[in-house]
């Protein structure tokens, strides 16, 4: 007899980590959550300018129709 019981990896300790991570963000002030998000636009820019320029090279992505022979 075939049981349907799945054994699931232990993510107590990322939820735990996640926890911790609400608690710290609950006790910044607005300020630093400004700050906090002024330096995620930062590390991001360089990911969205090379996204952007590869949508720009590359116009089969954005929907156009493929016109190459």
């Amino acid at each position: 007899m075939k049981t349907n019981a799945k054994s699931y990896p232990d993510i107590s300790d990322i939820l735990e980590r996640k926890a911790a991570g609400r608690v710290d963000l609950h006790a910044r002030s607005f300020a630093e959550k400004l700050d906090a998000l002024d330096a995620l636009r930062d590390r991001a820019g360089p990911l969205r300018a090379a996204r952007t320029a590869q949508s720009e090279r590359d116009p089969v992505k954005d929907g156009a129709p493929d016109t190459r022979p």
